[in-house]
């Protein structure tokens, strides 16, 4: 068993999205030990559009349904990459 699958066997809250795993990333650690999956936040977009959706619907639906919920002290977390020079 890897470090993740215990780290998520301890974590029975954990909360995962069954259709962005292709964008699942690990496991993050936040405040006072409560863990939660991360996510790439581009690779869900990516992911989306890959479902049939253009790219600013995408955005739209991520933002809506997933980074501007709160599902409690183990709702994912989004991780988002610079562009290249910013």
């Amino acid at each position: 068993m890897s470090n993740e699958e215990v780290l998520i066997d301890a974590t029975p809250g954990a909360i995962f999205f069954d259709d962005l795993e292709e964008a699942y990333l690990g496991m993050v650690e936040q405040k006072c030990g409560v863990v939660a999956a991360c996510y790439d936040w581009e690779k869900c977009v990516e992911v989306l559009v890959g479902e049939g959706l253009d790219y600013d619907e995408a955005v739209e639906y991520l933002t809506f349904n997933t980074t501007e919920a709160y599902l409690g002290p183990h709702t994912p977390v989004f991780l988002y990459r610079p562009e290249p020079g910013e």
